[in-house]
């Protein structure tokens, strides 16, 4: 409660990583070569981003930090009260940042300097998305940014609405830049948070209906 506290009094100004022991700190690092960023809104955390850090930390001997960000190019943002909560899952697992702010991977691969990332398929078919440019060129000059920071997207398999699974090699990725991308060897796990929440809704709903007979 009090560690909640601290960082309701600093509104979020500047990132914070919650440590396992669930004591915040300054993020001062001046690079994260040795890190891979898992952004994601674990919104609930499961037992599919424990394998895949897991998977991540054993091929690239690198420390996977989790990232919670209440402003996100796609979705609906989240509150400091609701970032704090969802921190909490994290306790005695994995440490995780805590930002109101950086909802790009661009603005990620500048805040977290020589970083790596952790995604799914879905999230690199968005970044490849001209949409979020304004075009392709744009699009490429930003890919192009990754390269020259080194950025490197360790990519999860997904499975899509079809029951088909999709790798990184089945998307239409520039020549250019295809080696940021790479795919993580974990394989695919058939859960996602978006099913927990839709499972969980059923289920208040069943029991809402329950209670009305």
């Amino acid at each position: 409660q009090t560690h909640a506290k601290l960082i309701r009094t600093q509104d979020l100004r500047s990132a914070v990583l919650i440590g396992i022991d669930g004591k915040p700190q300054p993020l001062i690092r001046e690079s994260y070569a040795d890190v891979v960023i898992y952004p994601t809104s674990a919104n609930p955390l499961h037992f599919g981003h424990d394998q895949i850090a897991r998977s991540i930390q054993a091929s690239t001997g690198k420390q996977v930090i989790f990232e919670i960000t209440g402003k996100n190019a796609d979705k609906d943002g989240c509150s400091i009260d609701t970032l704090i909560e969802r921190a909490q899952q994290f306790l005695a697992r994995w440490p995780v940042i805590l930002t109101r702010g950086d909802g790009l991977f661009r603005d990620k691969a500048i805040a977290y300097p020589e970083a790596d990332f952790a995604v799914g398929v879905d999230t690199v078919e968005r970044i490849l998305d001209p949409c979020f440019y304004g075009n392709e060129k744009k699009r490429d000059r930003c890919l192009r940014d990754f390269v020259e920071r080194g950025v490197i997207f360790h990519v999860n398999d997904r499975i899509n609405e079809k029951g088909t699974v999709v790798r990184v090699s089945d998307l239409p990725i520039p020549y250019t830049f295809r080696d940021i991308f790479q795919r993580n060897p974990a394989g695919v796990w058939d859960i996602s948070s978006t099913q927990l929440r839709n499972a969980r809704a059923a289920h208040d709903t069943s029991e809402a209906h329950a209670d009305l007979r």
